[in-house]
């Protein structure tokens, strides 16, 4: 196991934490989904932020013994203070799971 050790010269009241926020609502067989993420310097000199939201629907009969969970979700890097290292990029994404009852 390597052991990471932050060299940076900057002092602890020079740096802030990690900040999430997660914003969750659940109703029946939907769940809907708001985050936002900021890392600011705490562990290296990476410095973004990103936002995501997300819409869950779970439980879906196709038969007697096959339900199906659908996700949509979709991500902004709106910042970022090194973009080769952490280009800004955005994303959306589906996802669909087969659950076997």
């Amino acid at each position: 196991m390597k052991l990471l050790i932050n060299k940076s010269k900057k002092t602890s009241q020079e740096k802030d934490w990690v900040n999430r926020f997660r914003l969750l609502y659940s109703k029946n067989h939907l769940d809907l989904t708001g985050q936002y993420w900021h890392n600011n310097k705490v562990f290296d000199t990476a410095e973004y932020m990103t936002y995501g939201a997300s819409v869950f629907y779970s439980r879906m009969k196709l038969t007697e013994g096959i339900s199906i969970n659908v996700r949509l979700s979709a991500l902004v890097m709106s910042y970022s203070n090194d973009t080769h290292a952490n280009p800004g990029r955005n994303g959306l994404i589906f996802t669909v799971v087969a659950v076997l009852d």
